[in-house]
């Protein structure tokens, strides 16, 4: 399992959405501080995903020396992107767009203390990450390109302060 798509595993071809399953590991592992497999051969995968059905939270698999009350929600909300990012159906998963909005709203919602922030705000904001071309050998290469759209309320719009 690890890091790679399921997808990947059944047809060969890579998508961006393989990228955003990816990520959405790497967002288990921060917040559980946990490898990919751990203990006796547990998937942090499959075990997140069990704690995460069972009440629809993983707050059981965070780690517990993050999991402090005034940041329980910011978990769960990453939590919760980690897991629509693991969706099995492509269609379904966020694309890194979406994934990179919701985490800068997370943190500046985090950076002011704002618990229970509401996370479909009005005001606009545009925020670009642009990467280089990485080349994998002959016929395979990739560039990636990410322009952010947040927006907050103007009762809220402290919290989009850099």
């Amino acid at each position: 399992m690890g890091y790679i798509d399921l997808i990947f595993h059944k047809t060969g071809r890579l998508t961006q959405k393989s990228d955003v399953y990816s990520f959405g590991v790497v967002l288990l592992e921060l917040i559980s501080r946990k490898p990919t497999i751990y203990g006796e051969n547990f998937s942090l995968i499959i075990e997140f995903q069990k704690a995460y059905d069972e009440v629809h939270s993983g707050r059981a698999m965070f780690d517990k020396e993050i999991a402090v009350e005034e940041d329980i929600f910011i978990l769960e909300e990453i939590g919760k992107l980690a897991m629509e990012c693991l969706k099995e159906k492509v269609e379904e998963r966020p694309d890194m767009k979406e994934v990179a909005e919701r985490l800068v709203m997370l943190r500046r919602a985090r950076k002011h203390g704002q618990g229970s922030y509401n996370l479909s705000p009005r005001h606009h904001e545009e925020i670009s990450i642009e990467t280089t071309p990485t080349s994998f050998g002959a016929d395979f290469s990739t560039s990636s390109s990410v322009s952010l759209s947040a927006t907050c309320t103007p009762e809220r719009k402290e919290l989009y302060k850099l």
